[in-house]
Order: structure tokens, then C-alpha cells, then sequence
């Protein structure tokens, strides 16, 4: 399955549609989608490195478009929230970041910019808290554009070597960033006790 995820995410990258499929995953992620933005951010770079910052702030754009929509569910609807994370595997995960808001909410949200902690989980939890929205968001464009300049910098850095790593241990770096996930949020289980 998570070959074929990546071979489809290329083929969505090299098309004549990719800034925009790039903008509405970078969106979606954000609240919904589980695919990561990074999946055609990363071959977008690899294609056009002329065009790497621009396509970079295509998804961070997008991404803090997505930040606002989850925060705006998670304020003034609980349970469409409450459904999105049951369903989307991040019930826990959002349960942990709620008692952690009143303490460290900012951390909680530069959180963001690692892939261990499910971005969808910030955002919806930060409107549950409620996070104050406008430090919020200031926080996620800092904490995403984090991310994706990294990826873009990596990406023009290592070139189609990094593409060649990854198509060899895709299981493996899949594995590692569940278990990476799975320690984060223990942490912050074991944190607020």
C-alpha cells in the first residue's frame, strides 16, 4: 500500500496540476487528509528547482489555510472535531494535547513543524482548547513554514538520492516515524500526569 501511495503522490507531483493538488492536500492535511503535503512537495522541488521557493510557500500557504479551517471546527463544532479525530486514529493523541493547551500551548503548536505529532490533532485540539486564535496562527505559519523549508532545502541539498533512499526503505521510514509518533505522544501522556 505505501508504494503505491508513493507512486501515486509522484505522479500527482509531475502533472500539469500539481501546484493546486499540492495546495488542497497542503489544506487538507491540515484537518483531514493523511497524506502528507511533504509526498509532492519533495518531487515539485525535485522537478523544478528554479521554482522551489515559490512551490514551498504554495504549501505553506495552503497548510496555514488548512490550520485556520481545523482551528475554526474545533471552536464552534465539537463534534463534527471529535469525529474527524475518532476517525482519522488521532482521538488520543488530541486528548493529550487538550490538558497540555492550558500549559504549553505554544510548544504544543511549534509541535507542527515535526511530523511525529498529527498536525490535524493541533489544530483541531487548539480550537477545542480554545488556543487564542491569532497566536495560533502565527505559530503554525512559523511551525510549517519550518517543515517545508527543511524538505525544500533537503530536497535541493541531496537531490534524486534522497528519492533513491526512500524508495528503498519506504517500510522502514514508515516504521520509524510511527514509532517516533508513538514515543512523542507517551511523552506527553506520561507529561500531564
Amino acid at each position: 500500500m505505501l508504494k503505491r501511495l508513493y507512486e501515486w503522490t509522484l505522479r500527482l507531483a509531475a502533472s500539469r496540476h500539481a501546484s493546486l493538488a499540492l495546495f488542497i492536500v497542503a489544506c487538507g492535511e491540515s484537518f483531514i487528509l493523511p497524506l502528507p503535503p511533504d509526498a509532492i512537495l519533495a518531487p515539485m522541488v525535485l522537478a523544478r528547482p528554479d521554482r522551489a521557493w515559490r512551490t514551498t510557500a504554495i504549501c505553506v500557504a495552503g497548510s496555514v489555510l488548512g490550520a485556520a479551517v481545523g482551528y475554526y471546527i474545533g471552536f464552534t463544532a465539537k463534534p463534527v472535531a471529535d469525529w474527524i479525530l475518532t476517525n482519522t486514529g488521532h482521538a488520543r493523541a488530541a486528548a493529550a494535547l487538550h490538558s497540555a493547551f492550558t500549559r504549553q500551548g505554544v510548544v504544543v503548536v511549534l509541535a507542527g513543524a515535526f511530523p511525529l505529532i498529527p498536525f490535524p490533532a493541533i489544530t483541531l485540539s487548539s480550537g477545542l482548547a480554545p488556543f487564542s486564535f491569532w497566536p495560533f496562527m502565527l505559530l503554525a505559519l512559523i511551525a510549517r513554514t519550518v517543515r517545508f523549508a527543511a524538505v525544500t532545502v533537503i530536497v535541493r541539498r541531496f537531490g534524486p538520492t534522497v528519492f533513491l533512499m526512500m524508495e528503498r526503505r519506504l517500510a522502514l521510514v514508515a516504521g520509524c516515524i510511527g514509532v517516533a509518533g508513538v514515543i512523542v505522544f507517551a511523552m506527553v501522556r506520561l507529561s500531564h500526569r
